[in-house]
């Protein structure tokens, strides 16, 4: 995530923000290993809500953490109604 996330920040920088996004767009499935392990700032969150809302419906986006494995082996989906 901390890759994902410098090379989200320089594209800001740098004006490659939408090269950045292509590139990520023809992979099937993105996979966001230790999700939020760590707090996000805000502009973190925001490039991310984008990368997923340019993907929705077209690719497979997933996100993975500790915690959900945590509450996988308790046996609680980390859903409520």
């Amino acid at each position: 995530m901390n890759e994902l996330f410098r090379d989200l920040a320089v594209a800001h920088v740098d004006g490659s923000m939408g090269r950045l996004l292509m590139k990520l767009s023809p992979v099937d499935a993105l996979l966001l290993d230790d999700f939020a392990m760590a707090p996000l700032q805000d502009s973190e969150r925001r490039d991310l809500l984008e990368i997923c809302d340019d993907r929705y419906q077209r690719r497979s986006n997933e996100r993975r953490n500790n915690a959900d494995e945590q509450l996988r082996k308790r046996g609680n989906s980390g859903t409520s109604a």
